[in-house]
């Protein structure tokens, strides 16, 4: 329920009122087939911003009949779900007002029959039982890849579309960039980054905006459709035609959105074990169904530019009890994660360092490599070494690299040598060939190979209405590497060249130095926390490693600073909505989000977890 009136607020603080609950039996596409009223006789609701499966109900019907038995042809059978509802209306005399507490499926009942009452208890769970094996959702055949480079908003929508039957689903693009709802100062520089084309860029800087609804700065542009050389979009009420127009100048055609490696899936994967893998490749995402049913993906709400639900004098007098909880030990204000370890055949160090035009070796069958007229060479100490495909090499990047590179290699001294960090990298590697002599005795060769380096990425082109990917294989510049860290490169053999994997060792650090916070470094000291293995070992990238330890160290931090309110029965509220409230004990009103809610009836209570609000994490994310 998004609009609260005060007709609403009005029934709540209320001291006499009717509570009743209405429960309407749904078939599989969610239409009403038969309705129960006046046969509950206790129950409650739990909502749980922080659980896969966010809405449970625990329900005791009075049993009427046979109708309610379990069956086929019955009340309670597994092609049914439930939608519950709670009715409220004051003694007048008014018809009640009806509030969707959700829709949910069976998950277990079980009888109680005695002389004097006839029950059944239920415990049910929402939606998402049909994502995770529950009641289906369990994908059939042997393992599988989803290769990567492709949008991974379209990829979720895709699934949801063929193997449920639940429609219209809300999906956010997810991305590094997905999180940001303002443009930073260094905006630009992050597009470009990302692979915008420099018209998309320029486009932007014009209007102060993107031409894509759900860009990595939303805006209120929204493609409508595009065939051929023409595209037709709103802005607003306006909407117009571009005949002639390439694409990629109103669409950011970044890569972003697209998933950033392969990933593989046994046999027996359900479609929210293959939802979740894909949420959490970037930190801030969740998946639910909301109260209508309707399933959505998309950033955890900060609530920074939310409005408040309920102000203090809304909230205030309908608590009947208060109590303040804050778990100093799981308190952290610093993040260490450990990610992906990359596994290589063989780990060496660079013995020296030179900038010089490379002598590449001519590769039958194949036009000779235009050469750098300037490249920085890192030479490397191997001994009994051999190219062979696929093979990873671990490398450690000097630490007084950076003081290596000459002044004249950057032709703008005032630039202070910038241009140097973006010279391409080469390894020079002595390599040894086996051989025999003809009178059959072994021979070793070695010889200097001088291979370039070079990064793999996704791009995305579209033509005739078509989007496709393709890989592309650019050099790697020397701003890649970082003095004193150990990388990985795999030899590609058809290429002849050394594919940049990432770190050998993928890992960041963070910790709370915001003055706004009571639990800073500077305040209470270090409090660390170290992360690794699960999902952590599954981070394959640096940035996002980074953003993961800022979010992690966010959480620490905050949601343990809660306060939990028993209330009167508050059946609009919802999780991961923002209150302002005062304790008892407080000096000064506070904002809390509010982060998990359990509702019982017939006594008509609700009990709220609230979690105090601080404004810090989108800061984290547009730095």
């Amino acid at each position: 329920m998004t609009g609260i009136t005060n007709s609403d607020l009005t029934l709540c603080k209320s001291r006499a009122k009717y509570i009743r609950i209405r429960l309407l039996l749904l078939n599989e596409h969610l239409v009403p087939v038969d309705e129960l009223q006046g046969v509950c006789t206790s129950g409650s609701i739990s909502v749980d911003a922080g659980s896969e499966i966010r809405r449970t109900c625990s329900l005791v019907l009075f049993s009427k009949d046979r109708s309610y038995d379990i069956g086929e042809y019955q009340r309670i059978w597994l092609n049914r779900r439930v939608r519950l509802q709670i009715g409220m209306t004051d003694p007048s005399g008014q018809p009640p007002v009806w509030y969707s507490m959700g829709i949910f499926a069976f998950n277990s009942c079980s009888y109680t029959y005695s002389a004097d009452a006839r029950s059944i208890s239920i415990q049910c769970g929402d939606l998402t039982t049909f994502l995770d094996g529950s009641h289906g959702g369990t994908l059939n055949g042997t393992s599988f890849t989803i290769p990567a480079g492709r949008d991974m908003k379209q990829i979720l929508e895709d699934l949801i579309k063929q193997h449920t039957d639940f429609t219209n689903p809300l999906i956010e693009s997810i991305g590094e960039y997905g999180c940001q709802r303002t443009k930073s100062s260094n905006w630009k520089e992050n597009r470009l980054d990302s692979g915008s084309s420099p018209e998309a860029v320029a486009l932007a800087e014009r209007d102060g905006t993107d031409y894509l609804s759900d860009s990595p700065y939303l805006d209120d542009y929204q493609v409508l459709s595009f065939s051929g050389e023409s595209l037709l979009y709103s802005a607003g009420a306006e909407e117009e035609i571009v005949a002639g127009a390439e694409i990629s100048h109103f669409i950011d055609m970044g890569n972003w959105h697209l998933l950033p490696k392969d990933l593989e899936f046994s046999s027996g994967t359900t479609l929210l074990d293959l939802i979740r893998e894909i949420r959490e490749l970037y930190p801030g995402y969740e998946s639910y169904f909301d109260p209508e049913g309707t399933f959505h993906v998309g950033m955890i709400p900060t609530c920074e530019q939310d409005p408040l639900l309920l102000d203090f004098y809304d909230l205030s007098p309908l608590v009947i009890q208060e109590s303040v909880s804050s778990d100093f030990t799981n308190i952290k204000n610093a993040t260490q994660i450990y990610g992906q370890s990359i596994e290589a055949d063989r780990y060496c160090e660079v013995s020296s360092v030179s900038f010089e035009t490379p002598q590449l070796q001519k590769v039958s069958g194949k036009s000779p490599e235009e050469e750098p007229e300037t490249a920085c060479l890192l030479h490397l100490e191997l001994e009994n070494f051999q190219l062979t495909s696929n093979q990873k090499l671990a490398v450690v990047i000097p630490e007084n690299l950076t003081e290596q590179i000459p002044a004249s290699s950057s032709p703008e001294a005032a630039k202070e040598g910038a241009l140097s960090f973006e010279l391409p990298v080469y390894l020079r590697i002595p390599v040894t060939t086996s051989g025999t002599s003809p009178s059959g005795a072994l021979l070793e060769t070695r010889t200097i190979h001088t291979i370039p380096c070079v990064t793999r990425e996704s791009l995305v082109t579209s033509g005739t209405g078509k989007i496709t990917t393709r890989r592309n294989y650019p050099p790697a510049p020397l701003s890649l590497f970082t003095p004193g860290e150990s990388c990985c490169f795999q030899y590609n053999k058809s290429r002849n060249c050394f594919i940049y994997l990432g770190k050998y060792q993928i890992e960041a650090y963070t910790e709370d130095r915001n003055t706004d916070s009571p639990f800073s470094v500077d305040k209470i000291g270090l409090r660390l926390q170290v992360l690794h293995g699960g999902t952590y070992d599954k981070i394959a990238d640096s940035t996002l490693c980074r953003q993961r330890a800022e979010y992690e160290n966010w959480l620490a931090g905050r949601l343990n600073d809660t306060i939990t309110l028993q209330t009167v029965l508050i059946p609009f509220l919802d999780v991961n909505r923002k209150v302002r409230y005062q304790t008892r004990s407080g000096s000064r009103l506070e904002e809390y989000i509010v982060k998990q809610i359990s509702f019982s009836f017939p006594d008509g209570t609700c009990q709220i977890t609230l979690a105090k609000f601080y404004p810090q994490y989108p800061l984290i994310i547009q730095s």
